[in-house]
Order: C-alpha cells, then structure tokens, then sequence
C-alpha cells in the first residue's frame, strides 16, 4: 500500500465493520486506484509512489489496450478501514 503516492482522485476508504462474513467476492472496484507502468524497465518503488494514480474504474483492460512494451505492470492503491478494532488495537485508534 502507498503511503505518499501522487493521487489526483480522493481515495476512499474500503470500510469494514469488524470481521466480515463475505459468501463471495465483493467489488470495490470504487475504492481503488491504479498506475499502468509500461516502462518495460524496473522501475524503483519511490518513483512508482509519485505518478499519478487514477481510479480502477477507468482502467482499460490489459486485452484491448496497445503497448509498445509485451508487459504492463499494474500498481494498486487502496485503504481499509476496520470500524470494530479489538480492545487491544484500540490504542492506535484516534
């Protein structure tokens, strides 16, 4: 997860109210944001954290979109907000 990334969209949080009892996958397509890097070159974590990240929604799939480069790395952004921590987490909480 980035911490100090160049976001151009607000981010919002994907909530979670204490333990989830999913019985299947859930999108939060909504709450995540990608950076398609096709550098084609081993790109360091701190340049990655400063492009402009955009939300997973206008994402064109990796089928249809052409690309001077035969791989095209996805970086994904997202936060998680748990909204029940245990007692003994609740000392991070503010």
């Amino acid at each position: 997860m980035f911490y100090q990334c160049s976001i151009d969209f607000s981010q919002t949080p994907i909530v979670i109210h204490g333990t989830p009892d999913w019985k299947q996958g859930v999108n939060r397509e909504e709450n995540v944001l990608f950076y398609d890097d096709k550098s084609g070159d081993n790109v360091p974590f701190d340049v990655i954290q400063k492009q402009a990240f955009r939300p997973f929604s206008q994402k064109v799939p990796d089928h249809i979109q052409q690309s001077p480069v035969s791989t095209i790395i996805t970086w994904l952004t997202f936060r998680i907000s748990n909204t029940l921590l245990p007692k003994s987490q609740k000392r991070y909480s503010k």
